[in-house]
């Protein structure tokens, strides 16, 4: 019987998060799959006329969103490769110099730990009792 309890207590202490997830993820989700499916302007943005799957049909067509997908998918299969090929040429021209030196591996690792660390002391400046504004 405390196990049933047990769970009913989770699922109760569980609901209020999942209520909010669902108004603040669900909410828009929805917002945005009326408006692909509606034909929307400035004037009618509080009142969109449905027109069914009409605008993607529209952009299917268009020559143009066919050209912007081509340069898009060229442009990060170019971007992917480059930086594969970089990232593995300085891996392999920077291995030996890390086994000698290791504080340059730690410098060079300074500007990815840097940024986390300052958010947190910004974090706790704000939280702070006597001069935090939260």
């Amino acid at each position: 019987m405390s196990a049933i309890l047990h769970r009913r207590q989770g699922l109760v202490l569980i609901a209020p998060l999942t209520v909010f997830l669902l108004a603040v993820l669900g909410l828009p989700l929805l917002i945005d799959i009326v408006y692909a499916l509606s034909h929307v302007t400035f004037e009618t943005l509080r009142r969109p006329r449905l027109e069914g799957f009409g605008n993607f049909v529209t952009v299917l067509k268009d020559a143009g969103f066919w050209q912007a997908m081509g340069f898009s998918l060229r442009f990060a299969i170019v971007a992917a490769v480059a930086q594969l090929v970089i990232g593995l040429f300085l891996a392999i021209f920077l291995a030996p110099l890390f086994a000698l030196a290791p504080w340059l591996l730690a410098l060079l690792m300074l500007p990815t730990m840097l940024a986390p660390a300052l958010v947190g002391l910004m974090y706790r400046l704000l939280l702070q009792d006597f001069v935090g504004i939260v």
